[in-house]
């Protein structure tokens, strides 16, 4: 009984503290918020809630590009964490300043940036891969928001963004500067 009563005084605080609280949304037709993969030659080909191998559903949307294609970041923040998981392969965690959810990147080629880093709407973070259970697949990325502890359709905050044709890459240290890259994008010099 005492367990059932510190369990249910902690949830009260926890939601009086907003830990449950569902993120702000973007209203369809804003245009706040950029595409994650850049250029015109991606299509989504995997939905929220889709049907996935072992009784689990889709925790975000799939975007199929070209393998190293640039992924961005959809918002002004600072990257959380980078790692290498099982299911996601190569993912970064981008926290969205102040609108209180977090952007979720998987399937990963490369990732240009690190953790604490603060990053700006339209920059690239890393590529599109295949890495993870996506191993073997047509190259995409994963992506998902994760709002009040669960996952979110992130459809509905991309879905009228616009995309970006030439994004650059968010520098590591404050102190390189940026050039054109072989491929129309930019990169950091050396």
């Amino acid at each position: 009984m005492k367990k059932l009563i510190l369990s249910s005084a902690t949830a009260i605080l926890a939601l009086s503290a907003g830990a449950f609280t569902t993120p702000k949304p973007v209203k369809p037709g804003t245009r706040s918020l950029v595409y994650p993969v850049s250029g015109k030659g991606s299509k989504v080909g995997g939905f929220f809630g889709d049907y996935r191998n072992g009784g689990r559903s889709h925790k975000g949307m799939d975007i199929y590009a070209k393998k190293g294609t640039a992924v961005v970041a959809v918002c002004d923040g600072i990257i959380k964490a980078t790692r290498t998981e099982k299911l996601g392969g190569k993912t970064i965690r981008l926290r969205s300043a102040g609108r209180g959810w977090t952007a979720y990147y998987a399937h990963l080629d490369k990732i240009h940036v690190s953790v604490g880093q603060r990053v700006q709407k339209g920059q690239s973070i890393g590529t599109v891969g295949t890495t993870g259970n996506a191993k073997r697949k047509a190259a995409h990325l994963h992506f998902g928001i994760i709002g009040g502890g669960r996952a979110v359709n992130p459809l509905p905050y991309v879905q009228h963004s616009k995309k970006i044709s030439n994004p650059v890459i968010a520098s590591k240290t404050k102190s390189r500067g940026l050039l054109p890259a072989k491929d129309g994008k930019r990169m950091l010099s050396r």
